[in-house]
């Protein structure tokens, strides 16, 4: 009776351990500044990419 009583508490226990909620980007919540500047930094130069196809002469 007892191995089985604490397989079941540790099966418990491990489906409560996998479905505790893990963030999807972890570095996104620790650094969310720097995720900020990477994204302006992004946004700027696909704007200046865009505004070079559209008015650059090349």
């Amino acid at each position: 009776k007892q191995p089985s009583s604490t397989t079941r508490w540790g099966s418990s226990r491990q489906s409560r351990h996998t479905h505790t909620p893990t963030p999807a980007h972890p570095h996104t919540n620790t650094h969310p500044h720097t995720q900020h500047i990477y994204q302006v930094v992004f946004l700027w130069l696909h704007c200046d990419f865009l505004v070079n196809i559209l008015f650059g002469e090349r």
